[in-house]
């Protein structure tokens, strides 16, 4: 294989589809449930009451976020990433049933802990230089 075709994890100019920023914050598709409550019973209230809510519900959403943060660092205690069986156990467990629920809790998790989500599914960069080794030899 020839240098200039040669891309590893390390290369600085090749944006990384594992990347934080490119991976788990995204627009949703889908409307979260958890949030739809939120802005119905806001909008349920008098004018002088959101404010309050709405920091309360955040305050709420901060608190559900360090639970996951405490399970999944509860879990890697017993393995270097989490594979689908555990991350779909921690969803029920934690009532994230619904994909952009889970994914808002995993966004507020990641501002309390930066690189949260690349630490529970293992660091794509190992595997990749992995595969670069095994093919280099054909």
């Amino acid at each position: 294989m020839e240098a200039h075709m040669k891309v590893t994890a390390s290369s600085k100019n090749v944006p990384m589809p594992w990347n934080t920023q490119e991976s788990l914050l995204q627009p949703f598709k889908d409307i979260a449930p958890l949030v739809v409550e939120i802005l119905r019973c806001t909008m349920e209230l008098p004018l002088g009451l959101r404010e309050g809510y709405v920091a309360q519900q955040m305050r709420l959403l901060t608190r559900k976020a360090v639970l996951l943060l405490k399970y999944i660092d509860h879990e890697m205690h017993h393995r270097q990433s989490l594979d689908l069986a555990v991350i779909d156990k921690m969803r029920r467990d934690l009532d994230l049933v619904h994909e952009a629920d889970y994914l808002i809790l995993l966004g507020v998790a990641d501002r309390l802990h930066p690189g949260i989500y690349q630490s529970m599914r293992g660091n794509p960069a190992v595997f990749e230089e992995e595969l670069a080794k095994l093919f280099e030899g054909w």
